[in-house]
């Protein structure tokens, strides 16, 4: 709780987005806290990246990389950081994997390797590929670092709204690429007929007033909608794979795709409601755990 006030009064202080971003987690989070960086996402999108991370791939200096130093590596250069990168690096270091767009990772011979390598102390990533692997913490993909500073307006006064509605199901996208086997298209109410795209206020609003909200897989497992609802008090009822029981606990009802369906064809669930962890959409949340686990 003490957390929570004190990320609530910074953020009430400091509307900015670089203060905002370096509070609550976006798919760019991991350049707020780690101390080097293997990417060009964030200057491709002009985000206002702390200036006292390292850009490895513009000074090429390997010099700098501390014992147990934070490196992000987003996914573009994943393999360019196994074979070329990692192997200059003479000293044990937490490796942070993200990437805002697609592709993500998966697992491979590679990814394999490299649990086993003496180098990594902890591999911290976004869209987790494994479960119940001691060196192994999935990190989270977070709001979209578009929406983020209007979310935060709704997320600091959000202790005065009441919860009017069991459920809600909102818009969902159908992303070209989709599988003809993915929920939304199996199912009309969870995809073309989930109901209209609403501008982000009301969006927000509505979650705000719910207990539980319809919140299934996009064209990855882990989706913005998960972490609105968590840090706006609901329970996002999602088809995530297993790999993420880790990262929401039991901030998330877990169903499969005919569940989840018939509850939203009724448009109510039995679930008992419970109030989130909303400590969940923080950076330092994460960053904490995370240490605690290398302690």
């Amino acid at each position: 709780m003490d957390n929570y006030l004190t990320q609530q009064k910074s953020l009430t202080t400091d509307t900015s987005l670089k203060n905002v971003m370096s509070h609550i987690v976006t798919p760019f989070s991991p350049y707020f806290f780690c101390d080097h960086y293997i990417g060009t996402e964030a200057h491709h999108f002009n985000i206002p990246i702390p200036d006292s991370i390292h850009n490895i791939l513009l000074t090429r200096d390997l010099s700098t990389i501390c014992e147990g130093d934070f490196i992000l590596c987003e996914v573009n250069y994943f393999h360019l950081f196994c074979a070329e990168i990692l192997p200059k690096i003479q000293n044990k270091i937490v490796l942070v994997t993200s990437q805002y767009n697609l592709p993500q990772i998966h697992r491979t011979q590679t990814t394999d390797d490299l649990l086993k390598n003496d180098k990594i102390i902890r591999w911290i990533s976004q869209n987790p590929i494994y479960s119940n692997e001691p060196k192994y913490v999935p990190f989270p993909y977070g709001i979209c670092h578009n929406n983020v500073v209007e979310y935060m307006q709704h997320f600091v006064w959000e202790g005065s709204t009441k919860k009017i509605h069991n459920l809600t199901n909102m818009h969902s996208s159908i992303h070209p690429h989709l599988p003809k086997t993915h929920i939304r298209l199996q199912y009309d109410i969870l995809g073309k007929d989930s109901g209209p795209m609403l501008p982000y206020k009301e969006f927000c609003e509505n979650l705000q007033k719910t207990e539980f909200v319809i919140s299934t897989v996009g064209d990855r497992d882990d989706c913005y909608r998960h972490y609105e609802a968590i840090g706006l008090g609901a329970i996002p009822i999602s088809n995530v794979n297993s790999h993420y029981k880790a990262l929401f606990g039991n901030n998330m009802h877990y169903s499969g795709s005919v569940e989840i369906n018939e509850v939203a064809t009724r448009n109510a669930v039995s679930v008992e409601y419970h109030e989130p962890n909303k400590e969940l959409i923080f950076i330092s949340y994460y960053v904490k755990r995370s240490k605690n686990i290398m302690a």
